[in-house]
């Protein structure tokens, strides 16, 4: 791999969502006011590239290579080539030959959608986390440092009260906390390695609980919200189901197919979505869209479940990280409780 090929690779991996969103909505407000595509990357370039002083910077080289491939002939969403989602790219696509500027629009609603689902999830595991990382750092300052030096004045074994389950405490810490805590963080990579890879009827039934329902919703709002903003631009259901088989995960290819399964064999996509029997999304959803289906403005209405799904998706794990919160809280309190009852109980008895 040569040094150009080096750092478009490495500009990937910086060219986010957000920065998608920026390009997105940029190219938006030029073509809504009259600039043509290849005047408006031209000047995305410059600004990008700061005159042309920083060519080296993500933005710059995703928009000159993009303008590079307009120029010979290839149409936006074939320029944008992997910078960009699948989703993004067909919603676009479908736009070309009539609204662009609204094509983007819905590309720039799908990422938002997964943007917030996923800053909601990130920010309520943030916290537990803090909270129950400093409870199990003070458990094992005082196990391993603090109540060891007060064994040596007062033997453990004459201690009462609090101060007894304190020694306990250190006791925990000294021989099983630290295996516990390697064997919990095992299990829960274990959970996560199974999110996307675990199959079945038995997953199907896991999908109901946290973690999977999380990771359920989380799925379900990038389906909803893609199949929406596809299906207002024009794209049939089954193509759409075939687009989202791309690169999907076993637990996401195996809905989508057997979706697509029964959409090619005749049923709409609330029938068929249904008929597989996982819940997918979730089965308010699934009632509403065989409700709506046949309907002549579903478009319309998909794309109203869609927003509506994504509110209370984040409405959902916002609740389920709040338990989390609250978990960690009372972890928190409850070994400070004990540290200091225990301290001054000890204070007392060698007084």
């Amino acid at each position: 791999m040569n040094l150009d090929n080096l750092n478009r690779s490495f500009s990937k991996l910086q060219f986010g969502g957000k920065q998608r969103i920026r390009v997105y909505r940029k190219l938006v407000s030029y073509l809504t006011n009259g600039v043509d595509l290849i005047k408006a990357l031209k000047i995305m370039w410059q600004h990008a590239s700061d005159d042309g002083r920083r060519p080296d910077h993500p933005t710059a080289i995703a928009v000159l290579e993009w303008l590079t491939a307009i120029e010979n002939g290839k149409p936006l969403s074939t320029a944008f080539g992997s910078w960009i989602p699948d989703t993004d790219r067909v919603v676009i696509s479908a736009g070309e030959a009539g609204n662009l500027p609204q094509a983007l629009e819905n590309a720039v609603f799908i990422a938002e959608g997964g943007k917030r689902i996923k800053s909601t999830i990130y920010g309520g595991i943030a916290y537990p986390i803090l909270l129950s990382t400093i409870a199990i750092g003070f458990m094992a300052m005082f196990g391993l440092q603090i109540i060891p030096a007060f064994d040596e004045v007062v033997p453990k074994e004459q201690w009462t009260g609090l101060a007894s389950y304190m020694a306990l405490m250190a006791d925990f810490v000294n021989g099983w906390m630290f295996p516990l805590l390697g064997a919990f963080i095992g299990f829960m990579m274990t959970i996560l390695f199974t999110l996307p890879r675990w199959t079945g009827k038995l997953r199907v039934k896991f999908d109901k609980y946290p973690p999977w329902s999380i990771y359920r919703l989380l799925s379900g709002t990038g389906f909803m919200l893609s199949v929406s903003a596809l299906v207002k631009a024009g794209v049939q259901i089954p193509e759409i189901l075939r687009i989202l088989q791309k690169g999907a995960n076993p637990w996401f290819f195996e809905r989508m197919s057997s979706t697509l399964r029964y959409v090619s064999a005749g049923k709409n996509l609330g029938e068929a979505l249904y008929a597989t029997g996982y819940g997918y999304p979730d089965m308010e959803t699934v009632r509403d869209l065989r409700s709506f289906s046949e309907l002549e403005n579903f478009d319309d209405m998909l794309e109203k479940l869609g927003r509506e799904w994504l509110n209370e998706s984040v409405e959902k794990i916002t609740k389920q990280m709040n338990v989390l919160r609250n978990l960690s809280i009372v972890f928190l309190g409850a070994v400070f409780g004990l540290i200091s009852g225990g301290i001054f109980a000890l204070q007392q008895q060698v007084t």
